[in-house]
């Protein structure tokens, strides 16, 4: 015998259903309602089920947007604290001052990562515009350059992309060497970036030996001195001191950069 039952979904009027059997689709199917549905005939189950699927593809592009905003708010978050490191300092910076900056709630900023993490991840995106660790001589654009045979447009090159990344992350690298060994986060990365580092100057220091910047074959030995005095000569510690000690501008340090290059090794 059938059973007359009413439902009501959102806001929407009452619907009058008699059916045989009370669907047990109906409650899932009211979960799974846009807001554009004002009412529903639930005759058919097979009905329900079919207007159900109909309404997928539009909670997973909302699903698509949520993440995108995330995405964007999570960069947003990583770049305020950025900024605020590299103006402040570790020490003066704390998570509210980022949600602030970032215009998100703190909330947000502790669940985009620790404090710490956010120095880490800070530091990866501006050192050479990704956010992932790497020697410089990995990145797309050094690549190029290194690929090149022209030894002074090379050494030119490597030093306007070595300059734009300490303009962007120096401080942010001081800061890292500052908390490396009171930050156990970052006392666990710190070696792994030292070894990056080192392993980008070795590649400098054997490119400059086959693009002929460094006259003859040199032996292991005396290559890891050269990419020693590479790493002190160009360091992010070097363009600080010239920069804020010396009141370098970007373009003088460029040019002395350029010189001291050419003088020592050419």
């Amino acid at each position: 015998m059938g059973r007359s039952y009413q439902r009501r979904f959102n806001d929407g009027p009452v619907a009058q259903v008699t059916s045989p059997v009370m669907p047990m689709h109906a409650p899932l199917y009211k979960d799974r309602l846009s807001e554009r549905y004002r009412r529903v005939w639930l005759q058919r189950p097979d009905e329900v089920i079919r207007m159900s699927n109909d309404v997928a593809p539009k909670r997973a592009y909302r699903s698509l947007k949520r993440t995108e905003q995330a995405a964007r708010t999570r960069d947003r978050i990583i770049d305020a604290a950025g900024e605020l490191f590299s103006s402040r300092g570790f020490a003066g910076t704390t998570m509210a001052d980022i949600a602030r900056a970032a215009d998100v709630s703190v909330e947000s900023v502790h669940a985009t990562g620790t404090k710490a993490s956010l120095l880490l991840e800070a530091f990866r995106t501006r050192y050479a515009g990704q956010g992932e660790w790497s020697s410089f001589d990995e990145v797309a654009s050094v690549r190029e350059i290194m690929a090149g045979d022209d030894p002074d447009r090379g050494l030119d090159e490597v030093v306007d992309f070595l300059a734009a990344g300490h303009a962007r992350s120096a401080r942010l690298m001081a800061e890292l060497r500052a908390t490396s060994g009171v930050e156990p986060l970052i006392t666990e990365h710190w070696a792994e970036l030292v070894s990056h580092k080192a392993a980008g100057w070795m590649a400098s220091a054997e490119w400059m030996v086959r693009i002929g910047i460094v006259d003859g074959d040199m032996p292991p030995a005396e290559l890891t001195t050269l990419a020693v005095s590479l790493s002190v000569m160009l360091s992010a510690e070097t363009y600080l001191q010239l920069t804020d000690d010396w009141g370098f501008t970007d373009d003088q340090y460029r040019a002395w950069a350029r010189v001291e290059l050419r003088r020592s090794f050419a």
